[in-house]
Order: C-alpha cells, then structure tokens, then sequence
C-alpha cells in the first residue's frame, strides 16, 4: 500500500493509495496527473448538466441543495437517453416500414407518445423525483409517464 499525493492536470494535490507492484503504481500515477480531480470532474459535470437544462429550457429543480445538485446531473443524463432511445426508436420503425411490418402512421404515434413522456418527465421539478429514478432506464421513466 502507497499513498501518495499526486498534483493533477487541475493543479490539486489529491491523496491516492496506488496499489501493485512498482510498475503499476507508476503507471496509475503518470495517468492521475494526466486527469482533473473528482472534485473538479464533477463540478464540471454540474455545468454542463446546468448548460444542458438552460439550452433546452428545462424548470430549474427543487429541494435540499445537495440533492438538486444531483439531480441536475441525472436529468441531463436521461435527455441524452432519451434522445438515444428515439433515435433507436426510428431507426427500428424505418425497417419494420420497409419490412412492411408497420406503417407510417403507427410509427408517427409511437413517436408523438415517446415525446410527450419525455417531454412531461423533463418538467419535474422535484430533485428527490430525479434521484429516486437515478438507476432507472430512459424506457422505464417513459413508461411511468405514459402510465400517469
């Protein structure tokens, strides 16, 4: 066991406890001073998350700071999936239309009914909502709010 501290590409002295042979440790040290801190990671994290939510004029989250925080982070997180899972939507609609296993029009209200779940999800203000579906699927809180 090593603990060593270690200055990072952000200029932060952190403590690590590098571990292995000699070799090892040297390699985990040379690529811990080739990245930001945590600290900084997740602070950058929480401005892009916060950058995401103003570009797309999401309502600003509510509750305990730290959980705001949080959530902020989860919420932009389930756009990209959910921007992910539509694509994937119309990629699979555009070969079952070509298989003639769907026509257009079953594919528009798939479409029209995923954006509208998607779209009431993002309106959640409650941080504690976000945070409790942090290891949910993009499809599971779709279908909750289709349910709703």
């Amino acid at each position: 066991m090593a603990i060593t501290h270690i200055k990072q590409l952000c200029g932060h002295l952190t403590e690590h406890n590098l571990l292995g042979p000699g070799p090892e440790r040297a390699r985990w040290e040379a690529w811990l001073r080739s990245v930001v801190c945590n600290a900084c990671n997740h602070e950058q994290a929480r401005r892009d998350a916060a950058t995401m939510a103003t570009l797309n004029d999401l309502p600003e989250l509510t509750g305990e700071a730290r959980r705001v925080d949080w959530a902020v982070c989860i919420r932009a997180g389930k756009l990209a999936d959910f921007e992910a899972l539509t694509a994937d939507y119309l990629r699979t609609a555009q070969q079952a239309v070509a298989a003639g296993k769907a026509t257009e029009e079953i594919i528009a209200k798939g479409l029209e009914t995923a954006r509208a779940a998607a779209a009431k999800a993002l309106q959640q203000t409650d941080a504690e909502w976000w945070v409790a579906r942090d290891g949910w699927t993009a499809r599971e809180i779709l279908k909750e709010m289709v349910g709703r």
